[in-house]
């Protein structure tokens, strides 16, 4: 029997999509009417949409309005076009187990709501549904960029709690990582399992080859912008792909892309304790090195950093920045590391985690900064197209060090404060 053909969403598709299914995604016998279904931009890989719904709260006609996330996966990457690279749908299965993986290992944890609730899978046209946040969360990028805006009054500046979310992604990590690491006895079992569930081959591949070979393959043009490509770089780079590829030396559960475009940052929570943040984007999810996580996620604040160079001009606005996203940094790790040690992971484990990190934000730095990391965030493009030679090349130095230098996350904090310089 032949299956069904993939039904490729446009916004209409997708609002008549969910009509379509909507006893499935929010229960049977509810009232709904959908009213809008917008095409997100700024990603690479897949369709996104925000569905607009009104929904029966279960009493007389009262009714709310509720946004919800639907992604799907084309048998391509999105911004190339059908006739551009094809692209494995088997990735939105990975992060439709990505999302159930994660909610079951943040259970009774502070930051269990991190992760969106899945509404819908359907795997015939490789579609998820998840709750979709309300408007107080913004991606981190954007609130990256807006941290380094000169000219933002004082009321945003104290809106934007890097701290918080720093504190919280700290959180985030330390409880997802701490629940699947293989080195803590009570998770050998389950670690094989993950290793398996998530090996995520195809999706590997990709970062193999724009994360950790292309960008450095031109020694000619890397140096030209700033960045000495030499043999004990390319062994750096080449060891550090080696632990992110081998899915059977893994050390634990990762996001595995995790950028400032894959968190929602709450812009104004009611309190200091309520939750700030929602991860989203799981379809890279691997079981692999616990550095690798922490590293990327460091990458956007140093590519922030840099990127206050431009916009934040007068030096008391670029130190403001610099120490906030510099809080922001030890806060993530402050919180990561307190909670892996708590949990049973060793002081040594923590500190290889701690090197490990370092080495992967420098690559992705480099990466950025020589143009390989695709349409991925407006700060990214700036970071790329806005900088002048010497700040290019200031970032790419930068990149060197974390890359060469075996110094972990105290390095990561000293070349964040000079990146802006």
């Amino acid at each position: 029997m032949n299956a069904p053909p993939l039904l490729l969403l446009s916004e209409d598709d997708a609002a008549a999509y969910v009509r379509s299914r909507a006893s499935d995604i929010f229960g049977k016998g509810r009232g709904v009417e959908v009213i809008s279904a917008e095409r997100l931009t700024g990603g690479n890989l897949n369709f996104a949409f925000a569905i607009t719904v009104e929904l029966d709260i279960g009493w007389g006609t009262a009714r709310t309005e509720q946004m919800f996330f639907l992604k799907q996966a084309p048998p391509y990457i999105a911004i190339f076009g059908p006739e551009g690279v094809p692209l494995t749908q088997n990735r939105i299965r990975v992060e439709h187990a990505a999302y159930c993986t994660f909610a079951k290992c943040l259970k009774g944890t502070t930051v269990e709501r991190a992760v969106p609730a899945v509404r819908y899978y359907d795997d015939t046209h490789r579609v998820l549904v998840v709750d979709f946040a309300d408007i107080c969360y913004v991606e981190l990028d954007q609130q990256l960029g807006t941290a380094t805006l000169s000219d933002c009054d004082e009321e945003v500046r104290r809106a934007v709690n890097l701290g918080g979310v720093g504190h919280a992604i700290g959180c985030f990590l330390g409880h997802l990582h701490a629940a699947t690491h293989a080195s803590i006895g009570e998770n050998k079992d389950a670690a094989l399992a993950l290793a398996q569930e998530f090996g995520n081959k195809d999706m590997r591949d990709i970062q193999v080859a724009y994360v950790f070979t292309k960008c450095f393959e031109d020694r000619v043009a890397a140096a030209s912008a700033g960045l000495d490509v030499t043999d004990l770089l390319v062994e750096r780079v080449d060891a550090l792909k080696a632990k992110y590829f081998d899915a059977s030396k893994g050390e634990c559960l990762c996001h595995g892309d995790l950028h400032a475009g894959s968190v929602l940052a709450n812009i104004f929570p009611s309190s200091p304790n309520q939750l700030q943040i929602k991860v989203v984007d799981m379809e890279f999810a691997v079981y692999g090195p616990a550095g690798l996580d922490i590293g990327s996620l460091f990458s956007s604040l140093i590519l922030a950093a840099v990127h206050a160079s431009v916009e934040a001009k007068p030096s008391r606005d670029r130190a403001c920045t610099i120490r906030r996203l510099h809080d922001c940094t030890e806060r993530v790790w402050r919180a990561y590391e307190s909670i892996m040690l708590q949990r049973g992971v060793s002081a040594e484990a923590v500190r290889r985690i701690s090197v490990d990190a370092s080495g992967y934000a420098g690559v992705e730095v480099a990466r950025t900064l020589l143009g390989f990391a695709g349409k991925r965030s407006a700060l990214n493009e700036f970071s790329v197209e806005a900088l002048d030679a010497a700040q290019r090349a200031r970032g790419l130095a930068v990149a060197q060090r974390l890359i060469l230098e075996d110094a972990g996350v105290e390095l990561v904090l000293a070349v964040l404060d000079s990146a802006g310089v």
